[in-house]
């Protein structure tokens, strides 16, 4: 194989290693609903307001204390100073329980909903901070900054498990994920872009830079027997192309129609260089190996026209 095949052999199969990267990138700052909907559903009944809806329920009280089934529509909880502590009770949406403090804030909750059962946790305003849920057979834990933007969340989804933190603004800037069996790493810029993804790949790791057009530039990979630098321009076209293969190092440079006009090898013979023209065919080598130096220019044929020695 010369150095030129192998340089397209090369460039072929981390190309489609970066296609799938840049494919998976999408899929790595997607917010689900569920994580959103579980950080206010319990919420909705934290204020002291909630300890005050009481009134008595006649027919339990005439009861017989000793019967083996109590059935009341809420039920409530009172410190000695005659304070609400907590609260279980019916609600259209499913059954709810609430814990609160000394000043009636409710500090945790605790819910079965339809979509799955939910625990929420509440900071000394009453302000929800934390949940704990399970919608649609996927458990998340979700948590909250004082100024009730979802920071962070912890899902186990259909695809595997993914761990997002969000920026001030809600928008997710990295997220930790398996996809497939393979761990994923992705960042992402103040606008909630992708900008960078490491992953694992077949054989090694793989770091994957995009820019804000969401094109992939960059590539670097790391391998069992070889470590790869792909540099692309906003055409996705291949203009830099480093590779250390076992005891070889490899260097190509592209123009913008893709054609190879650069290319250095260097190997156990020693290093050589090797000059393209517009169509791709080699014009000119500089090499150095074990018999000397050498320099040599051919024509459009190929044909050699001057050499030395």
């Amino acid at each position: 194989m010369t150095t030129e095949e192998r340089f397209e052999a090369l460039e072929r199969e981390t190309s489609l290693l970066t296609r799938r990267l840049h494919w998976m990138a999408g899929a790595v700052v997607v917010v689900t609903v569920a994580a959103v909907v579980l950080a206010g559903a319990i919420g909705a009944d934290k204020s002291p307001a909630y300890a005050g809806e009481r009134q008595e329920d006649e027919e339990a009280s005439a009861a017989s204390p000793s019967m083996e089934t109590l059935r009341v529509a809420k039920l409530e909880v009172e410190d000695e100073e005659g304070n609400v502590r907590a609260a279980l009770r019916m609600t259209g949406r499913g059954p709810e329980l609430a814990f609160f403090d000394e000043d009636g804030i409710m500090r945790a909750g605790l819910a079965a909903f339809e979509s799955g059962p939910l625990l929420g946790m509440f900071d000394e305003k009453g302000e929800q901070r934390a949940s704990l849920g399970l919608t649609e057979d996927e458990p998340g834990l979700v948590m909250i900054d004082e100024k009730g933007k979802v920071r962070a969340s912890l899902a186990v989804e259909e695809e595997g498990p993914r761990l997002l933190v969000l920026d001030e603004k809600g928008l997710p800037r990295a997220s930790l994920s398996v996809w497939e069996d393979r761990p994923f790493l992705g960042m992402a810029d103040g606008r909630g872009e992708v900008r960078a993804v490491l992953a694992e790949t077949k054989d090694g790791a793989g770091l994957l830079i995009i820019d804000e057009k969401r094109k992939y530039r960059v590539y670097l990979g790391a391998e069992a027997d070889r470590s790869v630098l792909r540099m692309i321009d906003q055409e996705l076209q291949d203009r830099v192309f480093l590779a250390r293969i076992e005891e070889q190092t490899l260097l190509s440079m592209r123009d913008e129609k893709g054609e190879l006009r650069a290319c250095l090898d260097v190997g156990e013979d020693g290093p050589a260089l090797s000059i393209f023209d517009e169509k791709g065919r080699p014009r000119a080598g500089l090499a150095a190996t074990e018999i000397g130096p050498g320099l040599w220019m051919l024509d459009e044929d190929g044909q050699p026209v001057w050499s030395a020695p």
